[in-house]
């Protein structure tokens, strides 16, 4: 059992490792997946459930340290989504936000992402290694969308536009 508080933070977490509190310091995508490929590698007489649940991408987001600089050269415009109208013409149903999304914004949410990547690609790796990966199911999802500026600067999961309905489901 690993878990934290709330959302949690990207770095610095009082995290709750089998029952007891300690100060974790480490990137929590990171953290979290070397726990999960310390279980996947102990030795386990009957079937059992392992879920990892990220953090990434939640707001603020924060990349991991080697991923800082990545997509810098690449210009990330926030997308109008169609209707890019004034927001005084929207249902406010708790998706607005006051602050405007940057490019930059946008870099880091992808940014985070990249260790969630990384993440999959490691335990997939172990899952094979261990030779438990062809009778294993593999389920990737996520508990929402994300608006990303659309609809004239949404930027959240409640307001009830494609973008933020859509959720990946993928099986393996």
């Amino acid at each position: 059992w690993v878990s934290f508080t709330g959302q949690g933070e990207y770095v610095r977490n009082t995290m709750n490792i089998d029952g007891k509190w300690q100060l974790v310091l480490n990137y929590v995508t990171d953290e979290l997946t070397d726990h999960a490929v310390r279980f996947l590698d102990r030795e386990h007489e009957k079937p059992f459930l392992m879920m990892v649940g990220h953090k990434a991408a939640h707001a603020p987001f924060v990349p991991a340290p080697r991923h800082e600089r990545r997509y810098a050269g690449v210009d990330f415009a926030v997308s109008s989504g169609g209707d890019a109208g004034d927001l005084a013409n929207k249902p406010d149903w708790g998706g607005r936000r006051t602050e405007v999304l940057t490019p930059e914004d946008l870099r880091n949410y992808h940014r985070t992402l990249l260790a969630v990547d990384e993440s999959v690609g490691r335990l997939t790796e172990t899952l094979r290694r261990r030779k438990l990966l062809d009778d294993t199911i593999f389920i990737y999802t996520s508990d929402n969308g994300l608006m990303l500026g659309e609809h004239g600067g949404l930027r959240d999961k409640r307001a009830a536009y494609e973008a933020s309905i859509r959720v990946p489901l993928l099986l393996r």
